[in-house]
């Protein structure tokens, strides 16, 4: 067995669960954002018709979330175009590993009997 050693060291966290948001999820708040908006902007309408609600927050609530989903579509983007970038450096590998197989096999060396597999492209799961 080995010896492990732990020095105390304290590391603030500043991660959270709730705001780590994936590309799936992030599709999913963006569409109840939308709902939600739409829900505010029936709210508001009412509100003016029938005198209920106090219409001063509702412009606020509606900003709010509509600040949200640019975020959410921006953070988006950020990983649409992060995908993209890994997927053309994986298919730039891809041609050089097959041209390096090719000229292997025409140098008169035994083939590989295993040519390269190029890489396959992520469904957005949406």
């Amino acid at each position: 067995m080995g010896t492990i050693s732990v020095d105390g060291t304290r590391l603030k966290a500043n991660a959270s669960k709730h705001r780590g948001v994936n590309y799936q999820r992030s599709g999913q708040l963006i569409k109840q954002l939308e709902e939600d908006v739409q829900e505010l902007l029936g709210k508001a309408e009412r509100a003016d018709s029938q005198g209920e609600m106090d219409p001063a927050r509702l412009p606020e609530e509606i900003a709010k979330r509509q600040e949200l989903k640019a975020k959410l579509e921006t953070a988006r983007q950020q990983l649409e175009e992060r995908h993209r970038q890994e997927f053309a450096a994986e298919v730039a590998q891809y041609e050089k590993k097959k041209e390096r197989w090719e000229n292997n096999d025409r140098r008169g060396h035994e083939p590989n009997p295993r040519a390269p597999v190029g890489p396959i492209p992520k469904a957005k799961a949406i």
